[in-house]
């Protein structure tokens, strides 16, 4: 109960006469510095704060109870009261809740407040109330009538809507409030009704036609989370209603704009034409009403697509139902325009006639029939040139044309190319008389050429003029095809007579830099037309003249010049004449360009391959160079490493480094036993590519118990379908030799779904369907437990159903439990088919109604194998959507519709090995789907499904661009060296020659082969070089034939295909076989043994070799993902690349072709008897990461066996300087008769009870009687002396229960055996104190004048506790990792200029001052240079744009922010343009007294937000008045944190403007988030816009730029808090979120250090307890000191003094951190977070909920833990830690053994990254869950364990903090753990 307040007096008596006793003088009288939030209608969140003057309680236990603190909330919040620091008190609501908005509170203080000091605070009463209820935004939804609109309105907190109905109405009109189907919030319920925070509202009755109307909220809003009315007035949203429909004429172009013509006036009639009516119009229904005469649509009658009432430009929708509704708003005079969908002739007159039957979407009719008269203008002049490049024949009468319309004369102007130079070339082409007409003009390039053959560059223009700029042109005459493969390692051109397609010989060849460039290498074509070049890697080695244009003059492309006497040729290298690979290869290959040393490679392993923290992680890492025909060596350059955690810190650099003579890095990595667990991954930089990392290892840290077996699974057969027997068998074998017997094991199988993914080349070019109507990713067929047999086995049959799965694996997974109850997995999958017949479908390109169209379907086996002679069927389905005429709402008629599929066509028959083609006619334009089917042999049905869109008869089909492929198909999936790959080519130029290579990062082979047949068979022999594959390119080249024009089309003109294939080879030709021969295959512990290696090349001569070796426990390797592909070179090195080859022809261009867009493009012994004591403390008995071999490629090495009772796999990986690489594994079997392994927890905590187990196996082929002694030391001590009796390798338990006394560790030493013969073990497990889940905090600035004196003082029993000092130079921390960011972003806009202009600024400003500045050419004259470019960026009306300086394009915010930046810099002795800067202060003058009418800022929240910016651009610049201000202040609550922000820093710059100034700082102080050390103010959700790219953190910087622009020195405390929370907001990337963030944030910084760290640090700090020194250090800038002490519990619970003094010049900041430990709560404590757990068990497949003080599972059960985290606020840094109990260990899925669940049911209870929460730590002892940034709400966390260990043991409870600021936490309850033995 609430202590009275007679009592609270008598208590503070009594501490004032105490202090008064001790000679504590009474201070001046204690005040209140602050009680926030203050103020009405504040933005508070989840804190009241109450700041005091001096110190009120030591640190120590800050929680507090409502009866100790003499204040009363009313109402209540249900205050969590906790100080949080000496001086500041918060109450913070329970379980992370908020303060109630819309609530008046009251702070009553009453008398009990004496301070240390024995100061007493005087009564008093505050006030504030929270944000009340407002419109936040509205806008028209649709129109239920032409008078009935329905608005939706969004309110800032859910809302009544009895209150709605009451407060908003249109006008004078009531509303009817409804929800809307779209909120999927959960409304409130309250004594009013629902509320929510968007309704949907409609007038009550009609609106008065083509009326105003305004959307009016007023007073009376009532909000579901307090009693405090809405206030506001305001018109939210203006509308107006629709007039009665009429047809106001006819829109068109007149010449000079498109608009209303009168009578009279003629159109364009090239530019549509459009009737306009004042009310939307369906054009289906007026095409029906409309008469025109001569009728433009002929004979035909205009087509309207499916959906076309549905897709209009007139403001209509369809919703959900299928309605079409009117959307959005009507304006006044707002006109509704429907196109003519139909041609019309120029100069011709038309009489159109609208029936007065026509009604609007509302289905109110027109009335009268409207006549109105069409004429048509002169069509204006036009110039369309598409065909540009363009490449002619020479002596062909072929020309370029041009298509003009109305134009007198052409000119061309630019320079001719011939074999004799380059000259100047114009030409003017008079154009004849034709009127209204577009005809094709030659443009005479042979004539402007005056030459066989060369190359015309220029300008066209034309008169009348039809552009501003000359259009670019390129034009080419030559006798010769020439097509390049231009790759990155060399590059061949194939020269060609397009006349009779010879090869060119004797031609030179020469590649230009650019169009007149120097040669940069040159050749002469072969007898077969080839030449050799150098490849991109000499030629552009960084790629810096791909992708350009024959048009970029300041860029020009490399230019291969092909010459041979007076003939020339000139194909440039660029996008225009490239072919695309990927289309070309009909989607299955695609080209990837790298620059030179893009096929540098590199790979790595490691001793272990999983480590411990704790351990040192040896490695080995290789770098090759692919040099497309062999891995080579790399260059001889210097490498830098990096070895990166799984938090994204380097944990290792190591520069300087040199491969050595076999291309190789070796080194050492020592792991703290504080190190993150997770996968590290190593990157390598080469010194001479500083664009190109190479990523040569992953490694993972990760606790974990090594299982003493394996476990296998085996399926008895090659793959699965219905109804066939499938055997299966589990085994579990020890790693030493024998089996697991008699283990416990869980079996199951499924079926899991897999795409259907043939080999057949012709298959993989059709789509098959895995899917079907009531289909299952998964299909389980068996789950039982089961228990292995003496030799560890267990069998079984599986007979999968027919189940719904169409394809994919059946998968068994054998969970075998090991003695202390963990899961050890084996698997096996096999394919699965649930039918023995696929159809699959094949449709490109566009269809067009009435036009034949086609498509494929091919049928096949399982194997993916066509088949022929199955009955197929294709149906060819059309979506008919039909609708009727209905009344909705209002009376007001609307469109109903339903869709259907109505049947076009069908196909059937049987199936050919090479396909089939459907053909049908689409009967319309719409939507079309296409179903193939076929019946496997058992009846089964297969089908596949795939959409097409049909164009209409009257739309325009857009062109299937050509994409030049040739089908080419490869006989196998994979070939070998030495095989004869064949080729299957359909090629439609019999005859014809082609070009035949073998490809990779250039050609490896060429040569030429006559085609011909229609279908010839190429066959490429399989050569070393090949390896590990290669891509197979046939050109076709089919020269000019005696062909006729037919259409239009020139059938005769020369011709190119070109196809792809990719030849996999998967040949061990490149390895080196290693035999590894240890000296003994089975021995003791501590025995050595020799090994010796042999590395043997399978191919080619002998070479130097060098072995890794790694002797590795088998049971670690078990664990290892990947096995032995983890350690083995070749594997890791053979890879092929996406091809690095470009093919560019003269052809693309020729007459008629057209270059394509990229598309889909863009990677047994004997040891002795003695019983010396085992220790397990290694799992790598010998590493040499460089053994060298003998000339004969030997050698040897000698380990010593380990104390681990197991198999040791000896690895040795043998290298050479080049390609030849292997992998050589034995194994060694560590054993003895008699063996003793642990079965004990992994970790315990004090208070745990224990059963410490031991498992005694006997290894010998008879049964013994053994002798067992367990002896238990240190924090737990105990004996006992076991005899059992065991067969043949069966296992016995034997426990010795324990209770732990203390902490530290548990000794035990085991010894087993029988007479002379045993085993003897020992092992420690760690013993774990109650964990420091409390901290107490407070921040200090210190100086020399002003020393800290911190009063101390721990709760009573408190075990133990820990006192820390973190002192830092600087609250500023390291800019340099910002102007980094900016001194390399790629800025475009003008924001993006100026503030990089902004930053080089303050870098130049702060460079003196950086620890490391960066390096930042031309910062120093970058500012001015930018703000001399501004005027380039503003618009004709003073506002500022992005790019193009119109005045459509100002961006109010971009204008107020390049104001504020101007001034900003005009402070720092910068000159922004005078002239550019009065007209943007004009513009924003405008802009704050006029509305906003710029796309994209129709909120009022937006809009109060960018006249905030605009307030305090112009009062920086002394042109604001306090008027301007107090107008904009009733906006405070739209504007935001960063508005209020910006309104402050107005008023702080404003004479008068005290009451705004005070306003704006009250909102910005009730959204703080207070700690001890620092201060977040809160953000609205909707406050942030990407046109300003909001973000938390640059509004809060840009607070504390107003906080610091008010002198206050009593918030001095909360600017240095804020100013260190944003400091810490970067984190490890050193920067922040974006531009703005940067920008707003380094000058809120600046501004702090001008003020407060102006002097240069020089200080020696020490620190004193109670006059004893705990430490000192010395500072300066830049530098920080940590002191650490742990505190005596018992003596730290009285009263002491922290004492710390600063001697020298400057200010040093202090954190002061008191951490301790209490007894296990029953209570959750919250203190700024707050964080609960639930337990779960796996029983009967379902998880089970476990609860009480005592939980009880059986050991082996399967355990999830579930976090529940609630945010109060948004925050930085958060950490999660879930304490593990002993009985219990977390699964880690990334250890190949772990899990015993599938991995969907894996990632379903137990995702490793819950957002916000990027990294999870799995340790033995803690789960830890890590996020940088997280915002308000509840968050669920979750891992899986597996009870390990009998016993009862603690669970401490779940514990969240503030990484940086440990007194913001929050702890949940502790409770305990059974684990019984499992059956």
């Amino acid at each position: 109960m609430r202590a009275s307040r007679s009592a609270r007096l008598e208590r503070a008596a009594a501490l004032a006469a105490l202090l008064s006793i001790a000679g504590v003088a009474h201070a001046d009288a204690l005040k209140l510095l602050r009680v926030t939030p203050a103020g009405d209608d504040v933005p508070a969140k989840s804190q009241i704060v109450l700041a005091f003057d001096r110190d009120m309680v030591p640190l120590g236990r800050m929680e507090r109870s409502g009866d100790e603190i003499p204040v009363t909330v009313t109402p209540s919040p249900d205050c969590q009261w906790r100080w949080l620091d000496t001086q500041n008190l918060a109450c913070q609501p329970a379980d992370g809740a908020s303060l109630r908005a819309a609530t008046a509170y009251t702070v009553a203080i009453a008398d009990g407040f004496v301070a240390l000091d024995g100061s007493v605070l005087a009564p008093a009463t505050y006030r504030f109330s929270t944000a009340l209820p407002r419109v936040q935004y509205a806008r028209v939804e649709q129109w239920n009538g032409p008078t009935q609109p329905q608005v939706m309105v969004r309110f800032n907190q859910p809302v009544t809507a009895a209150s709605v109905a009451t407060a908003v109405r249109f006008g004078n009109a009531a509303a009817d409030v409804s929800s809307a189907y779209y909120d999927d919030d959960t409304p409130f319920w309250t004594p009013d009704g629902e509320a929510r925070s968007t309704w949907l509202l409609t007038p009550t009755s009609p609106l008065p036609a083509d009326a105003t109307v305004a959307l009016r909220a007023g007073p009376g809003l009532r909000s579901a989370l307090g009693p405090l009315p809405g206030a506001e007035r305001r018109d939210v949203l203006t509308m107006q209603t629709f007039a009665a429909p009429r047809l106001v004429g006819l829109e068109c172009n007149d010449g000079q704009q498109t608009r209303l013509v009168d009578a009279g006036v003629a159109c364009a009639p090239l530019d549509g034409v459009a009737l306009v009516f004042t009310a939307p119009v369906a054009r289906s229904d007026l095409l029906a009403a409309l008469q025109i005469t001569p009728d433009p649509r002929g004979d035909a009658k205009p087509e309207a697509d499916a959906g076309d009432d549905a897709d209009q430009d007139d403001g209509s929708g369809a919703d959900d139902d299928g309605a079409v509704v009117v959307r959005g708003n009507h304006r006044k005079d707002q006109h509704y325009r429907v196109r003519l969908p139909f041609p019309l002739k120029a100069e011709a007159e038309y009489q159109l006639s609208v029936a007065g039957t026509l009604q609007d979407r509302f289905g109110r009719a027109l009335g009268k029939t409207t006549a109105l008269t069409l004429r048509t203008r002169i069509r204006e002049p036009k110039l369309v040139f598409e065909h540009s490049p363009a490449v002619l024949e020479t002596d062909v009468d072929s020309e370029v044309p041009a298509i003009v319309t109305n134009l007198d004369r052409l000119s061309l102007s630019g320079s001719r190319t011939t074999a004799d130079g380059t000259s100047v070339a114009q030409r003017e082409i008079k154009l004849p008389p034709v009127r209204n007409l577009a005809f094709a003009t030659p443009l005479q390039i042979r004539e402007l050429l005056g030459a066989h053959s060369g190359v015309v560059r220029g300008g066209l223009t034309s008169t009348p003029a039809t552009s501003k700029k000359p259009r670019p042109f390129f034009a080419e005459v030559t006798p010769w095809e020439v097509h390049a493969k231009y790759g990155n390692a060399n590059t061949l051109v194939w020269v060609t007579s397009m006349a009779d397609g010879q090869p060119a010989a004797g031609v030179d060849v020469a590649v230009l830099d650019g169009w007149q460039g120097k040669a940069q290498a040159t050749a002469t074509t072969d007898a077969d037309g080839l030449a050799w070049l150098p490849g991109g890697a000499e030629l552009d080695p960084q790629l810096t003249r791909l992708y350009q244009s024959v048009n970029d003059d300041d860029k020009p492309p490399l230019v291969l010049r092909v010459s041979k006497g007076q003939d020339l040729a000139m194909l440039p290298l660029s996008n225009e004449f490239e072919i695309d690979t990927w289309r070309a290869s009909r989607e299955q290959i695609y080209d990837w360009r790298r620059a030179r040393h893009g096929h540098l490679r590199a790979w790595g392993t490691t001793a272990q391959g999983v480590y411990r923290a704790g351990d040192t992680i040896q490695y080995k890492l290789y770098v090759r160079d692919d040099d497309q025909r062999s891995l080579a060596p790399a260059p001889d350059h210097s490498y830098t490493l990096r070895i990166i955690d799984p938090t994204g810190n380097t944990v290792q650099e190591r520069k300087d480094l040199r491969l050595s003579a076999f291309g190789a890095i070796d080194g050492e990595l020592k792991l703290p036993r504080s190190a993150a667990v997770g996968w590290y991954r190593a990157e390598l930089q080469p010194s001479y590519a500083d664009d190109l990392t190479l990523s040569p290892l992953r490694v993972l840290v990760s606790d974990f118990v090594p299982a003493p077996f394996h476990v296998s699974a085996e399926l008895r057969g090659d793959e699965a379908a219905p109804g066939r027997e499938i055997g299966a068998e589990v085994r579990a074998t020890l790693h030493g030799g024998g089996p697991f017997a008699n283990a416990q094991a869980r079996i199951t199988a499924r079926v899991e779904s897999a795409p259907f993914e043939p080999h057949n080349t012709l298959a993989q070019r059709y789509d098959f369907d895995t899917w079907q109507p009531g289909g299952r990713d998964t299909a389980p067929l068996v789950d039982q437990q089961a228990t292995l047999d003496g030799n560890g086995a267990w069998q079984t049959t599986i007979v999968p159903g027919d189940a719904s799965v169409l394809v994919g694996k059946l998968v068994v997974e054998a969970t075998v439990q090991d003695d202390r109850g963990a899961s050890i997995v084996g698997q096996a999958r096999i394919p699965y088919f649930g039918r023995d017949r696929y159809i699959g479908i094949e449709q490109h390109g566009w269809v067009r109604a009435g036009t034949p169209a086609t498509l494929g379907t091919l049928v096949v086996d399982r194997d993916g194998q066509p088949q022929s002679g199955a009955p197929y069927y294709v149906k060819i389905e059309r979506k008919l959507t039909k609708g009727a005429r209905v009344k909705g709402a209002g009376n007001a008629y609307i469109t109903r519709y339903v869709s259907d599929w109505q049947r076009v066509a069908t196909c059937k028959g049987r199936s050919h090995a090479g396909g089939d083609t459907c053909t049908f006619t689409p009967d319309a334009g719409g939507e079309l789907r296409a179903t193939a089917m076929v019946q496997d042999r058992h009846g089964r049905l297969h089908s596949s499904t795939t959409c097409i869109y049909a164009q209409g008869n009257n739309a325009v089909l857009w062109e299937d661009r050509p994409d030049y492929s040739l089908d080419v198909r490869i006989d196998k999936p994979s070939y070998k060296v030495g095989d004869v790959a064949r080729l299957f080519v359909k090629n439609p130029y019999p005859g014809a020659q082609a070009l035949i290579t073998v490809e990779r990062y250039g050609v490896l082979t060429r040569r030429l082969q006559v085609l011909q047949t229609a279908t010839p068979v190429i066959e490429i022999p399989i050569k070393p070089d090949y390896l590990p594959g290669a891509y197979v390119s046939v050109v076709v080249m089919s020269p000019r034939q005696s062909q006729p024009i037919k259409n239009g089309v020139d059938l005769g003109k020369p011709a190119l295909r070109i196809g792809y294939a990719k030849l996999q080879v998967d040949d061990p030709y490149r390895q080196l076989k290693v035999d590894v021969k240890p000296s003994r295959d089975e021995v003791r512990p501590r025995v050595p043994v020799a090994v010796t290696l042999q590395a043997t090349p399978r191919h080619g001569d002998k070479t130097p070799v060098e072995f890794a070796v790694a002797v590795l426990d088998e049971a670690v390797f078990d664990l290892i993902q990947g096995g032995t592909t983890y350690f083995d070179p070749l594997q890791g090195f053979t890879q092929l690349d996406a091809l690095d080859l470009s093919n560019y022809s003269l052809l693309t261009r020729l007459i008629g072709r057209q270059k394509f867009e990229k598309k889909g493009a863009s990677s047994g012994g004997d040891g002795g008897g003695d019983l010396s004591l085992r220790s397990i403390d290694k799992f790598v008995a010998y590493w040499n990461p460089s053994l060298k071999a003998d000339a004969d490629g030997r050698a040897q090495f000698t380990f010593t066996t380990p104390d681990n009772l197991s198999g040791w796999r000896v690895l040795a990986m043998a290298v050479t300087p080049g390609d030849r690489m292997g992998l050589g594994q034995a194994t060694v079997h560590v054993n003895k008769p008699t063996e003793i392994r642990s079965a004990l927890p992994n970790q315990l905590s004090r208070g745990d009870h224990v059963d410490a187990v031991f498992t005694i196996t006997n290894r010998t082929p008879r049964t013994r009687t053994i002798d067992v002694t367990i002896e238990a030391s240190g924090a737990a001590q105990g004996k006992t002396t076991q005899r059992v009796s065991l067969q043949s390798f069966e296992r016995g338990k034997v426990a010795l229960p324990l209770d732990v006394a203390s902490s530290g560790a548990v000794h035990f030493a085991v010894q087993a055996g029988e007479g002379d013969d045993g085993d003897a073990l020992q092992a420690d497990v760690p013993v774990h104190e109650r964990p420091l889940t409390v901290a107490a905090a407070g921040f200090s600035a210190l100086t020399a004048e002003a020393p800290l004196t911190v009063p101390l003082k721990l709760p009573p029993d408190t075990p133990r506790a820990e006192l820390r000092l973190d002192v830092a130079s600087s609250l500023l921390g390291d800019l340099g990792g910002a102007f980094t960011y900016m001194a390399d972003y790629p800025y475009l806009c003008w924001e993006q200029r100026l503030t990089k202009a902004v930053m080089a600024a303050h870098f130049e400003k702060l460079h003196d001052r950086l620890a490391s500045p960066p390096d930042w050419p031309g910062a120093d004259t970058l500012t001015q240079r930018t703000l001399d470019d501004a005027a380039s960026f503003q618009a004709p009306g003073g506002g500022m744009t992005f790019f193009v300086p119109k005045d459509e394009h100002q961006s109010p915010y971009l204008s107020a922010y390049t104001a504020l930046a101007f001034g900003w810099l005009q402070q720092m002795g910068y000159q922004p343009p005078a002239e550019v800067w009065d007209k943007l202060d004009g513009y924003l003058q405008t802009l704050l007294h006029d509305d906003l009418g710029v796309d994209g800022f129709g909120t009022a929240e937006l809009r109060a937000q960018i006249r905030a910016v605009a307030l305090a651009a112009l009062a920086q610049h002394g042109k604001l008045k306090a008027a301007d201000l107090q107008r904009y202040q009733p906006q405070l609550p739209r504007m935001g944190l960063f508005g209020e922000a910006l309104y402050a820093q107005a008023a702080a710059q404003t004479a008068g403007a005290a009451a705004p100034l005070q306003a704006a700082q009250q909102r910005l102080l009730a959204r703080a988030q207070q700690s001890a050390g620092t201060v977040l103010l809160d953000d609205d959700q909707s406050a942030s816009y990407p046109w300003t790219l909001g973000s938390k953190i640059g509004s809060n910087c840009a607070a504390l730029s107003a906080l610091l622009a008010d002198d206050d020195a009593d918030e001095a405390p909360l600017v240095m808090k804020l100013t260190r929370a944003i400091a810490q907001a970067r984190g490890v990337h050193t920067y922040w979120i974006n531009t703005q963030a940067n920008v707003f944030c380094t000058r809120a910084l600046i501004q702090y250090a001008d003020r407060y760290e102006a002097t240069p640090l020089a200080m020696t700090v020490r620190a004193l307890l109670d006059g004893t020194e705990l430490g000192s250090a010395q500072l300066a800038d830049g530098r920080s000191a940590t002191i650490a002490k742990p505190l005596d519990a018992e003596a730290a619970s009285a009263a002491r003094q922290l004492q710390v003094r600063g001697d020298g010049q400057g200010r040093a900041y202090v954190t002061t951190t008191l951490r301790y430990a209490t007894a296990p709560p029953t209570e959750p404590l919250q203190a700024g977070l707050s964080v609960s757990r639930a337990y779960f068990v796996r029983r009967d497949g379902q998880w089970q909920p476990l609860g009480g003080p005592l939980m009880t599972v059986k050991q082996g059960e399967q355990l999830k833990i579930e976090l529940s985290l609630s945010v109060p606020a948004w925050m930085t840094y958060v950490v999660v830690d879930d304490p593990v109990p002993a009985g219990l260990e977390p699964v880690n899925p990334d250890l190949a053994t772990a899990s015993g669940l599938s991995a969907n049911e894996m990632a379903q209870a137990s995702p490793a990254y819950p957002y916000p929460f990027y990294y999870r730590a799995l340790r033995f002892d803690v789960v830890r869950f890590y996020a940088d940034s997280i915002g308000a709400g509840q968050y669920k966390l979750a891992w899986i364990g597996q009870a390990v260990a009998t016993g009862t043991f603690a669970v401490a409870e779940t514990h969240a903090e503030r990484m940086y600021d440990p007194d913001v936490f929050g702890n949940g309850v502790a409770t305990r753990l059974k684990v019984e033995p499992g059956t």
